[in-house]
């Protein structure tokens, strides 16, 4: 199992490793930081998040890049909002499912890279 050094908030309290396989998605923050969001909470770690997407696919990870600041792993998308454009980490998606959103640009490279019995979801928009 490898692990990802994070700390539980933004001034470096709290180290703990966290295993990549539990990481859901990485997203910068105004702060020059990286959020580490798991299934448990967010938490927080150094770098680019270009540095962090080599670093994951040279240790056989399958991260893929969403947007210009989010970089999620693969294997832990269960569902897709194909209006919105949303990656969801659960399904059934509950007022609980954490998502993030994916960019216009990188959405049919993404869904390509998908495995073709996720769900999909459509979103009607009046």
């Amino acid at each position: 199992m490898l692990s990802l050094t994070v700390t539980e908030d933004e001034n470096g309290a709290g180290i703990q490793p966290v295993s990549v396989d539990d990481i859901l998605f990485l997203q910068t923050n105004m702060k020059a930081l990286v959020e580490v969001h798991t299934r448990e909470g967010k938490y927080y770690t150094v770098g680019p998040l270009r540095f962090w997407e080599s670093a994951f696919a040279q240790g056989g990870f399958q991260f893929v890049r969403l947007d210009r600041g989010v970089l999620a792993n693969l294997e832990q998308i269960k569902c897709i909002n194909t209006t919105l454009k949303f990656a969801y980490f659960d399904y059934p998606v509950t007022n609980r499912t954490k998502y993030c959103m994916m960019s216009d640009g990188r959405y049919k490279a993404i869904m390509e890279e998908l495995p073709a019995d996720i769900p999909r979801i459509e979103t009607i928009l009046d």
